[in-house]
């Protein structure tokens, strides 16, 4: 055996009381966490590698279960930081352009950096993840200072990566990952120990990826991070690892998922050792500190997923809620780029964004004005409130609602809860329209967002039973024109592919107060022209609790509700005093009599405050939302809400065709 090396200090070993219970060795005691340092004789061990059991939602005989298992597995976790495992089933290989080697000279190093960086070569050196080499292909390193003052070195491969051609394998899609992973009891998260360090090169490719310093020069026998392609070689390392286990594992490049829907825990641990025999098998190295193993709630990929469902995790929130206001176009795109990570958590993000993305769009001038901070400001307030996204279930009908406007088409999809009896969202959809869309018919606007939605939502609705719920005019037109216009024509074909029931709801010409009162027998309130659409002040689709109970219908002259139960029944609802229940609600009241701001507001928060309440009046106690050109319409305190949203379109007032 090669001999290593032991710095002065080193921890060995950790000894631990053993007890025996069902024949088998376990340590005793509740530890939260334990040394994976095993039997390697001689191998210097970092007391740092440990597996934290902290965020384990399993305790007493099942935790101690856990701990053996992992034990039995001690050879497969890195006990410091190069004690790497070597892939055994496929070496890494690039294909150049030219076969004319590519080099960049030496980088100067800071003094300061030069004995910590040729600390970290010699133990590459010692671990075979680097010899010394005379090739011509040689790549600079490139120091990057870590958070605590330590250096990382890095390889600045771009011209190695300007004649490398491009490997195609693809990456896992986001959105079927959640899928896969949706409504599960226990999770573990398993991360590999400099895992593109561990997939070997090939020897030409080994030769081409030569490394230069001002002293000396080395070739890489194993793939560092930032070659081209790596990714990519990984990625399909990985799926040969978890070949046949896709039902409870999955791996997204070095990020493994163990996940098991039942809630028995013998299920999981039985999964996690077929797992972890998988990385045995291919001589893969995990490190113990960044493993989480048996956890109820996981954080995956910057989502944080549990048996309910899944929505973005408060870190990447909290980042995103400090973003600075853009002051060029590339910042205004970085912005854009990093929301919209979460768009399928947003309702209606792309026409929320639109004033900042006309900013992007070629030939427009840089001009941040009131339009792009109130979107801008928007879009932050809807990561802090994003939902919780549930995961489809497949036995169950899908439910789409669309919406569309002049700037964009979106869309929900929902399935029933039945828990609450009301719908829960498992994805939201939006788009911009382009400037030729933005010349069609209202109605055809429309259509066309019914026929996004399908498309956006397919993987999902595909073979499934769908309720799409909208008004006729839309359907009718497409019946009328379909024979004179080619685009519709294919709407109509595309219209045949999915198992679509129809359920109506009121069409956008019938006032909020015909929109509430949906029941045949009741007269339309015709004669308002104080209530408009109920887009802005409702903001569709939905997604809020729906009561179950009860028909609403709304006296536009007294400002009060009457709620119509089955039994019969009646009770009413005033406005005004649902209003005074909503701070929102009481805060744009009292500024609109008062000029009152509310509390803890600073200069900046104050102006845009006041912006957005330039936009409301109050007509005998009702606060009112108004907009130029359009008749007010009534601002719908919280309480009221799942209500109103119930009575609008609950399916049994409808009809299906």
């Amino acid at each position: 055996m090669e001999p290593k090396s032991l710095w002065k200090g080193t921890h060995l070993a950790y000894a631990n009381e053993l007890m025996c219970e069902r024949n088998g060795l376990l340590r005793e005691g509740c530890a939260k966490q334990i040394s994976v340092v095993g039997s390697s004789k001689g191998m210097a061990v970092d007391p740092a590698f440990a597996v934290d059991f902290s965020k384990t939602a399993v305790e007493g005989d099942d935790l101690m279960r856990l701990k053996a298992l992992i034990e039995e597995f001690t050879d497969i976790f890195s006990k410091f930081q190069y004690d790497l495992g070597l892939f055994t089933a496929a070496e890494h290989h690039i294909t150049t352009t030219t076969e004319e080697p590519v080099s960049s000279p030496p980088r100067r190093m800071p003094y300061k950096y030069k004995e910590e960086l040729k600390k970290h070569i010699d133990q590459l050196l010692a671990s075979g993840v680097m010899i010394e080499s005379d090739t011509p292909w040689v790549t600079p390193i490139v120091i990057v200072q870590k958070k605590d003052g330590g250096i990382r070195p890095c390889l600045d491969f771009r011209k190695l990566n300007e004649v490398t051609i491009p490997d195609r394998y693809p990456l896992p899609r986001l959105d079927s990952i959640m899928e896969r992973v949706g409504s599960c009891a226990f999770y573990t998260s398993l991360d590999l120990a400099s895992g593109y360090l561990q997939i070997k090169l090939s020897d030409e490719t080994s030769r081409k990826c030569g490394v230069i310093t001002e002293d000396n020069v080395f070739q890489m026998m194993t793939m560092p991070f930032g070659m081209k392609n790596a990714t990519a070689a990984f990625s399909r390392a990985m799926a040969v690892v978890l070949s046949g286990l896709d039902g409870i594992a999955l791996a997204y490049v070095d990020d493994v998922l163990i996940f098991t829907k039942e809630g028995n825990f013998e299920e999981h641990l039985a999964a996690v050792r077929k797992v972890l025999e998988r990385f045995r098998l291919y001589n893969l190295k995990l490190s113990p500190k960044k493993c989480t193993f048996a956890s109820k709630e996981m954080n995956f990929l910057g989502f944080v997923l549990n048996s309910g469902g899944f929505k973005p995790s408060l870190s990447r929130i909290e980042i995103l809620k400090e973003m600075p206001v853009p002051t060029s176009v590339k910042e205004v795109k970085r912005v854009l780029g990093q929301a919209g990570f979460y768009r399928r958590h947003i309702e209606n993000f792309a026409m929320v964004v639109e004033p900042m993305l006309k900013l992007t769009r070629q030939g427009n001038k840089f001009e941040w004005g009131r339009d792009q901070q109130e979107a801008f400001d928007q879009v932050k307030n809807l990561l802090a409130q994003v939902p919780n996204l549930v995961f489809p279930d497949y036995g169950k009908p899908f439910h789409i609602f669309t919406d569309a406007s002049t700037v964009g088409q979106g869309g929900v999809l929902m399935q029933k809860n039945e828990l609450s009896g009301g719908f829960s969202a498992v994805s939201y959809c939006s788009r911009t329209l382009s400037a030729a869309e933005r010349k069609w018919p209202a109605v055809q606007v429309e259509l066309g967002a019914i026929i996004y939605a399908l498309r956006e939502f397919r993987p999902f609705i595909f073979m499934s039973d769908v309720e799409l719920h909208t008004d006729h005019k839309p359907l009718a037109f497409l019946l009328k024109k379909s024979e004179s216009s080619p685009q519709l024509a294919r709407w109509m074909i595309e219209l045949q592919n999915y198992q679509i029931k129809i359920v109506h709801v009121a069409g956008k010409e019938n006032s909020l107060a015909d929109a509430l009162s949906r029941a045949a027998e009741d007269k339309p309130f015709t004669e308002m022209q104080s209530i408009d659409e109920l887009e802005d002040i409702i903001e569709f689709p939905v997604c809020l609790a729906i009561a179950q109970h009860s028909r609403v219908i709304m006296d536009p002259f007294l400002n009060k509700l009457m709620v119509r139960q089955e039994d019969g029944g009646s009770y009413e609802v005033k406005l005004e005093e649902e209003q005074r229940k909503d701070p929102e609600a009481v805060a744009y009241s009292e500024f609109v009599l008062n000029g009152e701001f509310p509390a803890g507001l600073d200069g900046k928060e104050r102006e845009a405050f006041a912006v957005g309440a330039s936009k409301f009046k109050v007509d005998s106690g009702v606060l009112y939302f108004k907009e130029d050109g359009q008749p007010p319409k009534i601002y719908v305190p919280i309480s009221l809400r799942g209500l109103i949203f119930e009575s609008f379109i609950r399916p049994c007032w409808g009809e299906a065709i």
